[in-house]
């Protein structure tokens, strides 16, 4: 590099592939692990992050809960919370049926079927209605888009129900 002389500016900025793997690198702050232990303890998104210390829940541009070693440590967490507390969907089921056969044998049949729903839904046999998206197409389009080729007037014309006529004699 005789003659040469490193000038500064952004074409000497570190690489974004340098930023990740420094970041990936760096350890969790304390912040941040309040943070996955809130999350892993039930806490919504919002209190999760007041327990942890920060002022609101979109801090930076890159949200904390994306980075990959804040997703790793929460995966860890949620694997030791789970082998700690047994809560396999065959222990789950196990434990649903005991409540079933305990709320039959005192003629309390609303929570037998519902541990018996439970049960189906964790085997997937049954969809909550809540997690069954409708999705509706309206014709035309209520926002302009380049998509659709046919003006309102057009779309009816071609697609609206025709009225009958009627013949006088």
């Amino acid at each position: 590099m005789v003659g040469r002389v490193k000038t500064f500016g952004p074409h000497n900025k570190p690489s974004r592939q340098a930023a990740v793997a420094k970041q990936r690198a760096a350890p969790l702050t304390d912040k941040e692990r309040l943070l996955a232990q809130g999350l892993v303890q039930g806490l919504s998104m919002k209190a999760a992050y007041q327990k942890a210390g920060y002022s609101a829940v979109a801090v930076n541009a890159d949200r904390i809960t994306e980075r990959p070693r804040f997703v790793k440590h929460l995966d860890e967490l949620r694997k030791r919370q789970i082998e700690r507390l047994d809560y396999s969907i065959d222990n789950l089921c196990a434990r649903l049926e005991h409540i079933a056969e305990a709320a039959l044998a005192k003629n309390q049949f609303g929570p037998a079927v519902q541990a018996v729903m439970g049960i189906g839904k964790m085997m997937g046999h049954l969809a909550d209605k809540t997690e069954i998206e409708l999705h509706v197409l309206s014709k035309p389009s209520r926002e302009p888009t380049d998509i659709v080729t046919l003006s309102p007037e057009e779309w009816q014309e071609m697609f609206a129900p025709k009225p009958k006529l009627t013949v006088i004699k």
